[in-house]
């Protein structure tokens, strides 16, 4: 009988996955795949802009600045076309350490209180000047499911008080206005594992076809 053999990475996935095991485990991982979201992976959320403000009581003018929100695909709730997810976030002012937001935070995606567009915006903490402040509005948006990738798009300071306050371990960081619009960018990346297995199935599904086939 003649063998080919792929390894000990081929031989170590026909042990994991047994032969009556592999077709399965692939046209399930396949289905996954073309299920939007179906496993679990990050999202990141970057708003990216230039703007006035104050960073813990001092001042900045014309300063590139970025908003990184992090969440959870898993955690997105909502049904559509109006979702939300909880997020943990970190504010970079050029001039300044980069400072985490000190509490999790909710990113919307809907039609918004204070504008009829639909778009994802993010709600002012603060309880001196609460609202909506930050606005992304884009047609990209009418199918959009916020945990998918997305941008970049073109976003808006807006709300009361026309700033937005952020609480991190460094003080408040607080921006009164943008030049022009910022651009907002989603990037998804799925659970590692989810690749991991699927990449075995399809070296183990391999390596019994050719070793069957030398028989």
């Amino acid at each position: 009988m003649k063998y080919i053999s792929f390894g000990r990475s081929a031989q170590a996935c026909r042990q994991v996955l047994p032969a009556g095991l592999v077709s399965l485990v692939l046209a399930g991982l396949i289905g996954a795949a073309a299920t939007p979201h179906a496993a679990a992976g990050t999202i990141t959320y970057t708003y990216a802009g230039t703007g006035d403000g104050s960073f813990n009581g001092t001042p900045f003018t014309d300063a590139p600045f970025t908003i990184s929100f992090l969440g959870n695909t898993s955690a997105r709730i909502g049904t559509a076309p109006n979702y939300s997810i909880e997020v943990t976030g970190t504010v970079l002012v050029f001039g300044f350490a980069a400072a985490a937001i000190s509490t999790t935070e909710v990113l919307y995606l809907g039609q918004t209180a204070v504008s009829p567009t639909r778009g994802q915006f993010y709600p002012q903490s603060s309880p001196a000047t609460p609202g909506e402040v930050f606005l992304s509005i884009t047609a990209d948006y009418t199918h959009w499911d916020e945990i998918s990738s997305l941008g970049p798009e073109p976003f808006f300071l807006f709300g009361p008080g026309s700033s937005a306050t952020f609480n991190t371990g460094a003080g408040p960081v607080i921006i009164d206005s943008i030049s022009g619009a910022g651009a907002m960018t989603a990037s998804a990346t799925p659970e590692p594992t989810s690749f991991s297995l699927f990449g075995c199935a399809l070296l183990a599904s391999v390596s019994f076809r050719v070793g069957r086939r030398f028989r």
